[in-house]
């Protein structure tokens, strides 16, 4: 379930981020536990902490280049401890590829390392929503690509 909360809190992070909130602190109690949400009064910074009787997670980011589709510098980074789950998860926004298979899409980089895997996924898309993931994870590497609704 802390995973779960997690995953809702960085949703509700990029989008307060996005709408320039700039609530500066928000708790919220749930069943599973306590979360807070800190906010940067421009909206660029977050950080939230899920306390739950699984274990603690800090989650903290930030909105990178707004002025872009592809927002380079954009991040959030998740560490989970005290709990059958302990590890860290990365995301970032690298940029516009600028050459290569991959040239003219966004880049970002999604890198997991916990007991039970160690990796990365890559992912690459366009504005229209399509693009390809690159996942190499506990050494197997493996592609896929997809194609945008718009």
């Amino acid at each position: 379930m802390n995973k779960i909360i997690a995953i809702l809190i960085v949703l509700l992070s990029f989008s307060l981020m996005l709408s320039g909130c700039t609530e500066a602190e928000t708790t919220i109690t749930t069943d599973d536990g306590d979360v807070t949400l800190n906010t940067s009064t421009d909206g660029q910074e977050y950080s939230a902490t899920v306390n739950t009787d699984e274990g603690t997670t800090e989650i903290q980011g930030s909105g990178g280049d707004s002025s872009s589709w592809c927002q380079t510098g954009a991040n959030w980074n998740m560490n989970t401890t005290g709990s059958e789950n302990d590890g860290s998860m990365d995301w970032e926004i690298e940029g516009i590829e600028e050459s290569g298979k991959y040239a003219g899409y966004c880049h970002v980089v999604y890198a997991v390392d916990t007991e039970n895997a160690q990796g990365n996924i890559e992912y690459y898309f366009d504005e229209e929503g399509s693009g390809f993931m690159v996942m190499n994870i506990n050494g197997q590497k493996i592609e896929s690509e997809w194609t945008g609704s718009n």
